[in-house]
């Protein structure tokens, strides 16, 4: 907590970092808006979570804390490092910064998720739906940035990224920012060789994505110039991971509660986006049978392949709707196929089918709730 951090001068993070057998464990600090926050212990701090604590936050948090293997992936903050205080974001960003985007993403939810976010910055966005498509709408457009995910079907982003570096010189081609659900330690270096510009990982959150984009414009402009600071009068404006909690539904049982935090679509979309908050929802169960099909069918023929391609967007596409627990169990399974273990899918593709059950049982009663 932000106030026991504090106490005699944050002298007790300074004990944590001198022990020999602490000095490695990760330090959140939980703070209340617009507080100011350690100042000159940023290199001690891992990460910073606003309060009210969202169990969608501090599990994404958590997540990239836990799992990631090298120094330089720390911190995680989503406090402005200069002023320490969260962002609001700014809704003429495509006036001060104007750009033509390219959206190179397959998965229909993904893509509705992505143009709502580059939305409530000001910004429009073609699409492509795989490496191929990306190629021809260069032939007709000249754009600033792609955002480029990496798994697509016929062209992956990877070799559409090599095929632009070739084609086009480096003042006149566009910046290409990847975006995909892979969040190992050793990805960002992995897309930067392969020519890439930038790294935003899936689930993609707002904030990375308008720095990306100020990153990638001429000069590389810096993301302090988008985010502004909260005021202590600015209570009436949208705040990032910041909504009125949800009363939870009687004659949902407490497991189906849980398979979904709404919170985290609403982070991405807008908290007043109720139509298409009820659209993505529509979609992505739509999808997620015919994932399911594809999963089940690519298990059945022990395609290791189709499995990890079937089990990377269904992830995707659950991690986006806040499906957390589904997507983690994806990921299981898609790390066992690219392992090569095929002993344990029939049990792991049977976890990911009963949660689904949950996450659809979920959603069907917050359509019932919302129409």
């Amino acid at each position: 907590d932000q106030k026991a951090a504090e106490a005699n001068g944050g002298q007790f993070i300074n004990r944590i970092r001198s022990n020999f057998m602490l000095s490695h464990l990760p330090i959140i600090i939980m703070a209340h808006l617009g507080k100011s926050v350690l100042p000159g212990k940023d290199d001690m701090v891992s990460a910073y979570i606003p309060k009210p604590i969202r169990p969608a936050q501090l599990h994404n948090v958590l997540l990239e804390l836990l799992v990631q293997e090298t120094p330089e992936n720390f911190p995680t903050q989503i406090f402005n490092n200069n002023t320490h205080q969260l962002f609001e974001l700014d809704e003429r960003m495509a006036e001060r910064l104007p750009l033509r985007i390219l959206l190179a993403e397959d998965n229909i939810v993904n893509q509705k998720v992505a143009l709502s976010m580059l939305a409530r910055v000001g910004y429009r966005a073609d699409v492509a739906a795989n490496g191929l498509e990306v190629l021809s709408a260069l032939n007709g457009m000249t754009y600033d940035v792609i955002l480029m995910d990496i798994q697509m079907p016929e062209m992956s982003g990877v070799e559409a990224t090599q095929i632009i570096r070739e084609r086009y010189d480096e003042a006149s081609r566009p910046r290409i920012i990847a975006m995909t659900a892979n969040a190992l330690s050793g990805d960002r270096k992995r897309f930067l060789d392969a020519g890439m510009d930038d790294y935003v990982p899936k689930p993609v959150r707002v904030e990375e994505l308008v720095e990306a984009l100020w990153r990638s414009s001429p000069g590389g402009i810096p993301a302090d110039a988008l985010l502004n600071g909260l005021s202590q009068d600015n209570g009436r404006n949208e705040m990032l991971f910041h909504f009125d909690e949800e009363e939870p539904e009687e004659h949902l049982d407490a497991a189906c509660e849980k398979s979904v935090d709404l919170d985290v679509l609403r982070s991405m979309v807008g908290a007043n986006q109720s139509e298409l908050i009820r659209e993505l929802v529509n979609i992505y169960l739509d999808d997620a049978h015919t994932n399911l099909i594809a999963l089940e069918a690519a298990a059945d023929a022990r395609n290791l392949k189709a499995l990890m391609a079937s089990c990377h967007e269904f992830k995707g596409a659950s991690a986006n709707v806040g499906a957390t627990e589904l997507a983690r169990r994806c990921r299981v399974l898609e790390y066992n196929a690219k392992e090569g273990r095929l002993d344990d899918v029939p049990v792991l593709f049977a976890a990911i089918k009963d949660e689904f059950s949950r996450v659809e049982r979920f959603f069907r009663h917050f359509l019932r709730q919302e129409s």
